[in-house]
């Protein structure tokens, strides 16, 4: 019982060496590439930005797309949040120049459909 327990405590430690590892030399290259206006290169997968390290419970983990498919499912949903954001600043400048009731209540209704889509979409992307 207690190998097991060994066992996994470096395995533990050895994946939060390599999440920090990875985030912290990521994040220098990605540095460097910006100081030097390389933009032709692919971002990494996962991106630093996405490996979320927590020192006080030592842990690590991924929060963003690990892969290429992954990073085009994600890239589609941010792609719709903009747009629907956009929808729904639209739709509440019209409710507020509308003078009619009935306009109103269906600029409201679709007001808290594009709300809902809203959430249905932030509940797929990471923090």
């Amino acid at each position: 019982m207690a190998s097991v327990e060994s066992s996994r405590k470096i395995l533990h430690d050895q994946w939060l060496d390599t999440a920090i590892t990875y985030k912290v030399e990521w994040e220098k290259e990605l540095r460097r590439r910006e100081q030097l206006g390389i933009t032709d290169l692919p971002e990494p997968l996962p991106h630093p930005d996405h490996v979320k390290i927590d020192m006080i419970e030592g842990t690590a983990r991924v929060v963003g797309p690990a892969t290429k498919e992954e990073k085009a499912e994600y890239d589609w949903f941010v792609g719709r949040r903009d747009m629907f954001e956009e929808e729904l600043r639209h739709l509440q400048d019209r409710q507020d120049k509308a003078a009619d009731t009935r306009l109103i209540n269906q600029i409201d209704e679709e007001i808290g459909q594009i709300r809902r889509i809203l959430q249905i979409i932030d509940a797929k992307l990471p923090d």
